[in-house]
């Protein structure tokens, strides 16, 4: 009897029935939080975002229209769902796939479409996986392994804080400067790799994605593109990166900045694969 009271008692101390509902809500809802990171529910991302933010552009996320009567009802519809336990079934292989209008997404959780987001930040409304800066034969800084370390370890932060403004669920991954041999050498495979070049017969990003959709009958799902730097890859290195299988890419008649050329780039990836969905 001793034995069975004790394991009651065990459950009793794990369940969250145990805890009055309101408890850890409003202990954290009191203290609230300055940083995205300290966040323990979405709405803390509020206060997180009261701290970052201009007063102006604060309120144009905050508020709704006219009396905020939409934005009410969507939080008290959302206050009508609740999480159920499940005790006692198997987790071993869980499936949180779920199918919407005919497409079949691997969460249930999604980020709603926000316009406006470049008002926030100027990558507002670009994403990137990760980003690896390459030293070529023409980069003129070079680094050590010990200096390139410590290089994506102070823009990493940077990318932390681009997410937090412009609303992205997903991190930027910075990684420390490398060359280019030792890149490919990694062998990492994308399904679309593309490559800016200055070369004659270069096709516009929009031609390729196309080539891909008919032949696949889908989107790739990785992609990435290599940017040069000023006065582009050399010979060598472009045949190296073509060798690789990178596909010439033009980004119009001008010739542009590295770093312009990166932002254009991820521009036209953005809205080429968007609105080819």
């Amino acid at each position: 009897m001793r034995e069975s009271r004790r394991r009651f008692l065990r459950f009793l101390a794990a369940s969250p029935l145990a805890l009055t509902p309101s408890w850890p809500y409003g202990l954290h809802q009191a203290a609230g939080t300055s940083t995205a990171d300290g966040a323990l529910d979405v709405f803390d991302l509020e206060s997180a975002a009261r701290a970052a933010l201009p007063p102006a552009h604060f309120g144009y996320l905050a508020t709704g229209t006219d009396d905020d009567l939409t934005l009410r009802a969507n939080r008290d519809a959302f206050g009508r769902y609740q999480l159920r336990v499940r005790r006692l079934v198997d987790v071993g292989a869980l499936d949180l796939t779920t199918t919407l209008f005919g497409v079949t997404y691997a969460s249930p959780l999604v980020m709603a479409p926000v316009g406006s987001l470049r008002a926030f930040h100027p990558d507002g409304e670009l994403g990137a996986a990760r980003v690896v800066p390459i030293l070529s034969e023409r980069t003129v800084i070079q680094v050590n392994e010990r200096e390139a370390a410590d290089k994506a370890e102070k823009l990493q932060p940077v990318a932390i804080e681009a997410i937090k403004q412009c609303g992205s669920p997903w991190l930027t991954k910075i990684e420390p400067p490398v060359s280019l041999k030792n890149f490919l050498a990694r062998g990492d495979k994308f399904e679309l790799p593309l490559v800016a070049s200055l070369q004659e017969g270069s096709q516009h990003p929009r031609e390729l994605i196309r080539q891909f959709r008919d032949l696949h009958q889908r989107l790739p799902v990785t992609a990435c593109v290599w940017i040069g730097p000023e006065g582009d890859f050399s010979p060598a290195e472009m045949d190296l990166l073509r060798a690789s299988g990178a596909l010439p890419i033009t980004l119009g008649r001008l010739v542009l900045r590295s770093d312009t050329a990166a932002i254009y780039s991820l521009s036209v990836m953005n809205y080429e694969l968007q609105s080819s969905e």
